[in-house]
């Protein structure tokens, strides 16, 4: 069974999916399929961006949640505002051709990203941008609030802005969000989040086995809502991983049974080592991988539902971890 957190009223799955691919490199009815496919297996968070799909991944998953939108916990962000203009459409015609480009050269993903981001525009932290993007966003989901309404990617200098602060905690009392917080680095939320905790309730950070300060970050803020991405590290992260994994297996304090497993790991041992890692005995509540692929979907779901791990291994190679890597993940997406 897939397990839930609730926090301050927010009932979520630990799983969520991730819509960072949603209309950018996935396109409309593999991402269609996939959060059928996720929502079938008890996945109810969904964490998209105004940015994502060159603006278009919140439409997308609004057209998804009609007649599930009570059931569901929609998290989103502003902040990273998408172009629109003739190139942006000359683009998002090309999208079909560079998606059927990349099932033959999977190692061109990174070109897709870049062409992303050149598509939109960061630092946007105004009140009016604030505005502007959630009245888009909940006519993009066809909704009158989100669940959790993030900052996406700001830098520390937004702490010393009481006008944005304010504006943000206006649209939690005004019902338009029911959590409000940031989507970025350690820094960022130590700086931003951590005095406000009062106003705000939310953080999302990068967190993998190479990178693990979230789980300290989040130790340090009680009682937030607090989501990992990134949680594979990418396509790189991923590789990286599996040789460290290796290592492990020779690692005479671990139990033989661990060893074998982290001898020859697969995607199921990695899935399952991230995700408990991550969220078992740590104050993350949930992780939301990028999972487009129906076999990524299935393998997550199992990694979470069933664990060959006990406790002391997790312990054990958590520890590991994080003496063994510092942090080497850009935070902002």
């Amino acid at each position: 069974m897939m397990r839930y957190f609730d926090v301050a009223g927010v009932r979520g799955s630990v799983l969520g999916f991730g819509c960072g691919s949603v209309m950018g490199r996935v396109g409309r009815e593999q991402s269609l399929a996939a959060m059928g496919a996720a929502w079938d297996a008890g996945v109810n968070v969904f964490d998209v961006a105004r940015s994502y799909g060159f603006g278009e991944a919140e439409g997308l998953l609004g057209e998804f949640l009609r007649g599930r939108r009570s059931e569901a916990v929609v998290v989103t962000k502003f902040g990273i505002v998408p172009a629109r203009s003739r190139t942006t459409a000359v683009k998002s015609r090309l999208k079909p051709l560079v998606r059927r480009g990349l099932r033959y050269v999977p190692q061109a993903r990174h070109l897709v990203q870049r062409v992303t981001a050149r598509d939109s525009t960061p630092g946007q932290f105004s009140v009016g941008v604030l505005r502007s993007s959630l009245e888009q966003s909940l006519r993009e989901l066809r909704t009158d609030y989100v669940d959790v309404l993030l900052m996406h990617g700001p830098p520390t200098s937004v702490a010393e802005h009481d006008d944005l602060l304010g504006e943000l905690e206006g649209v939690v009392t005004q019902g338009k969000a029911r959590l409000a917080g940031i989507s970025g680095g350690a820094e960022s939320i130590r700086e931003i989040l951590t005095p406000n905790l009062h106003r705000f309730g939310a953080a999302q950070i990068a967190a993998n086995l190479d990178d693990l300060t979230a789980i300290d970050v989040a130790a340090q803020i009680p009682r937030a809502l607090f989501i990992a991405h990134h949680p594979f590290g990418g396509l790189t992260g991923v590789q990286r991983t599996m040789h460290t994994l290796t290592t492990l297996a020779d690692d005479p304090d671990l139990a033989a049974e661990a060893r074998a497993h982290l001898r020859h790991p697969d995607k199921a041992i990695l899935a399952e080592l991230v995700f408990a890692v991550l969220l078992r005995d740590t104050a993350i509540n949930a992780v939301v991988p990028s999972m487009t692929s129906l076999d990524n979907i299935h393998a997550n779901v199992a990694a979470i539902e069933h664990n060959r791990f006990d406790d002391t291994t997790i312990h054990a190679i958590r520890t590991r971890m994080q003496h063994r890597h510092t942090p080497t993940i850009n935070h902002s997406r």
